[in-house]
């Protein structure tokens, strides 16, 4: 049967096959002398042999005479960056651009609203609107992306910020204090002051009002008037303590002390002892004083006591020598004891018997002095004296707070191998009661006799004790351990797991009474928080307040060779302050609640 060409390709010449084959190509060649024209229409033929034979079916095959292979070209894309951007009206935005599928990789910018250059750098228009950022590939018009552009006539979001330092000052009326105002997010630091409640200067400088309140200061940044800082100022009527840890100037107790004495003994050298050495106080609640004694054993020999008395305010407080410390000849050497009968206040030695002219001998008085408000005394409950060996002493000395005298009063009854001391006043039955881990007494210092109320053997060497009036417990707290007697019997609780009490840890720390509240406070030894002690039995808690420093500092750590607080921290009912002296090179400090 003949075959016929189709019409459509009779110009190629006669007989030309229908899909190519690796024949084809050097017989189209071969029937035309012109190079450029057999190109041609190889070409051609490739794209006619494609459309009539409908499908390359085995054209993988590479066999001589098998399909030719057709190559698929790739295709070209365009993808800009940012596909979207939120821009004031003249604002400006870097677009770009990139092209694949082609050797070409360049593009043509153009913008619905506004004008972008060669760079793909658009700048925006002058009115607000939606508009379409387009870049179209340069080898295939067809290809192109877009990015959508909101221009908006409102101003930019401000990333300016204002903080003001220090952020809350306590300070009395009249007072001053500096502000410093930080601006970021702007080269322009410039800010504005004001002040709700008294007044303040351009560079920042306070001065409280003359009246008592909370008020706000304010820094408003001059780049963006709406970006703020604000710092608070409490303020108290001059002659009453601020909320907070008040600094006491001039009350390091170290430079209190006594020069020394006539052999060459420095007390002032020696000072550390009086606190560091296992030693405390109390609170004399009557004269507003926090009262200190301490030392003994073979390190501290200075017998006076010292009083932080606290005034209405920082001003009128002061640190004094109460008593005056007795020098003794050889005192920093000597090997012998002056014993119990005490130290001639005239300074001549030992007291050979006990006498009205004897002052008691430096000690360790642990948690031994106890404030009798009733007499206005200091009682001391024994202690570790200087040059004793680190042995205990149960003899018990008053001092009269009229006459400033000592007398040695008696005896308590005291374990054989003493491991604590821990003292406390009940002004339920105005006595006083002493513990000493094995053996609890009551003391009445009215007929200054003692009685040993119960032998519990539950104490622990590094508690501190104070009494709870309001439940009649007396409370013993410290590494680790919680626990109570409960009086007047001195029946034993057993450990409390209380829950919150973050001094616990802390060896000897500080617990006082608050009358105010009606519960025990408690301080750690260091840092700038209480915890008030909420008694319920086996499920008592502890509430932690903290507060900032009046004058930027809150209390130190006591440092190397510091035992603990013991008393010196106190609660002073008629000014509603605590008082707190941890460190004989530190100043002490007043706590408002």
């Amino acid at each position: 049967m003949k075959s016929t060409t189709p019409a459509n390709k009779t110009f190629l010449g006669a007989n030309v096959p229908r899909c190519l084959d690796r024949t084809s190509v050097p017989r189209i060649l071969s029937r035309h002398s012109s190079l450029s024209v057999s190109l041609i229409l190889v070409s051609l033929q490739f794209v006619l042999a494609i459309a009539e034979c409908g499908s390359l079916k085995g054209v993988s095959s590479m066999s001589y005479g098998g399909p030719i292979p057709i190559p698929t070209p790739p295709s070209t894309t365009v993808s800009v960056s940012p596909h979207t951007a939120l821009l004031q009206v003249n604002g400006q935005q870097q677009f770009t651009a990139s092209a694949s599928g082609t050797n070409n990789t360049a593009v043509n910018w153009t913008a619905s609203g506004g004008a972008v250059p060669s760079s793909g750098m658009y700048t925006t228009p002058g009115s607000a609107g939606t508009f379409m950022v387009t870049p179209t590939s340069q080898a295939d018009g067809s290809k192109s992306d877009f990015a959508t552009v909101t221009v908006s006539t409102d101003p930019p979001p401000s990333r300016i910020s204002v903080t003001i330092t220090p952020g809350t000052v306590s300070l009395q009326t009249g007072a001053t204090k500096q502000f410093t105002a930080t601006v970021t997010g702007s080269a322009n630091t410039a800010v504005t002051w004001t002040a709700s409640g008294g007044s303040i200067t351009s560079g920042g400088l306070y001065t409280a009002p003359g009246s008592a309140g909370t008020f706000t200061v304010t820094a408003t940044s001059v780049a963006d008037a709406t970006k703020k800082g604000s710092a608070t100022a409490n303020v108290s009527v001059a002659g009453t303590w601020p909320v907070g840890w008040n600094e006491i100037p001039g009350t390091h107790l170290r430079d209190h002390t006594p020069s020394g004495c006539s052999d060459g003994f420095n007390f002032n050298s020696n000072a550390e002892f009086i606190m560091g050495q296992w030693s405390g106080g109390v609170a004399d609640t009557t004269n507003n004083r926090l009262l200190i004694f301490g030392g003994g054993h073979g390190n501290g020999f200075d017998n006076g006591v010292y009083a932080l008395n606290v005034g209405s305010d920082a001003a009128h407080t002061n640190m004094s020598q109460l008593v005056t410390s007795t020098c003794l000849t050889n005192w920093g050497s000597r090997s012998t004891s002056p014993a119990e009968n005490g130290l001639n206040i005239n300074g001549s030695g030992p007291c050979s018997t006990y006498s009205s002219a004897c002052n008691p001998n430096a000690r360790q008085t642990y948690d031994a002095l106890v404030y009798d408000p009733v007499h206005n005394k200091m009682i001391d409950f024994g202690g570790v004296p200087a040059w004793n060996n680190g042995n205990w002493t149960d003899f018990i000395w008053e001092l009269d707070l009229n006459t400033l005298r000592w007398t040695r009063v008696g005896q308590y009854q005291q374990s054989n191998i003493v491991g604590m001391i821990a003292s406390g006043w009940d002004p339920n039955t105005n006595t006083a009661w002493v513990y000493d881990e094995q053996n609890l007494n009551q003391y009445d210092p009215a007929t200054h006799t003692a009685r040993l109320v119960r032998q519990t053997g539950t104490g622990d060497y590094h508690q501190t004790s104070i009494i709870d009036p309001v439940n009649n417990v007396f409370w013993s707290m410290g590494n680790g351990v919680m626990q109570y007697l409960s009086l007047p019997n001195g029946s034993f609780s057993g450990q409390v797991a209380a829950t919150g009490c973050g001094f616990l840890n802390e060896t000897y720390p500080g617990l006082t009474w608050n009358s105010t509240l009606g519960k025990v406070v408690a301080y750690p030894g260091t840092g700038n928080s209480i915890y008030i002690v909420n008694f319920n039995g086996a499920s008592t808690t502890c509430t932690q307040q903290t507060f900032s420093g009046v004058t930027g500092t809150t209390p130190a750590a006591q440092g190397a060779g510091y035992q603990g607080i013991f008393k010196r921290f106190q609660y002073l009912p008629k000014l509603d302050v605590y008082a707190l002296c941890n460190n004989v090179d530190a100043n002490c400090f007043a706590l408002k609640q």
